[in-house]
């Protein structure tokens, strides 16, 4: 059996993604031992991280509507124009929330790893609308799912946050399942996981 050929190039933005993540939290793990600075050096290396991914993604979605064709990395990953924009979207969206978490007046203990957590839902959200196979996107949604979990009950001292999580957690429980059930009836209908087919 032969290996893939993975074309890492067209995976830029996830790696840089990847590893603002795991930067940020390793960051977070420093920063609760030092005294608390505002904003947290966490906050601003997830904010760099993810604008260093919007430019690698911008620049692929400017090099992929002049003339380049749609590429799919390992026949998982799609990297055309559509799920350029998407991307884009997404990130977007989780600055404007990290940016929002700036607003937040509570006190939040260990708040780089919301941050850490919040680069993860991002770097989820990016391999989900790139997905070309059904266990690609069973995967990314489910860890999508599970980083969601986290963050719904990260204010452990909050009852409503605790009980949000739980509630949450069951409800993705129960609907990951029926979608895993709906997969395996596309694949005995059509053979394959491939949804390009």
């Amino acid at each position: 059996m032969q290996a893939p050929n993975i074309q890492f190039g067209y995976l830029v933005p996830e790696i840089i993604l990847t590893a603002t993540g795991i930067l940020v939290a390793a960051v977070a793990a420093a920063e609760r031992r030092g005294r608390a600075v505002r904003p947290p050096a966490s906050f601003v290396i997830a904010l760099l991280g993810s604008g260093a991914a919007f430019a690698a993604v911008f620049y692929q979605h400017t090099w992929l509507l002049f003339g380049s064709p749609a590429v799919t990395v390992a026949g998982a990953l799609a990297v055309d124009g559509l799920s350029a924009f998407f991307k884009m979207l997404c990130i977007l969206a989780s600055v404007t929330a990290a940016l929002l978490t700036q607003a937040y007046h509570r006190p939040i203990r260990n708040v780089g790893e919301f941050y850490s957590l919040l680069v993860f839902a991002e770097l989820a959200m990016c391999l989900l609308v790139s997905a070309t196979e059904l266990i690609t996107i069973y995967l990314a949604l489910e860890f999508l799912s599970l980083v969601s979990y986290v963050m719904a009950g990260y204010l452990k001292e909050d009852v409503r946050s605790n009980e949000a999580s739980i509630k949450y957690f069951l409800y993705g429980a129960v609907s990951a399942g029926v979608m895993l059930y709906g997969m395996s009836i596309l694949y005995g209908i059509g053979r394959t996981t491939d949804l390009g087919l």
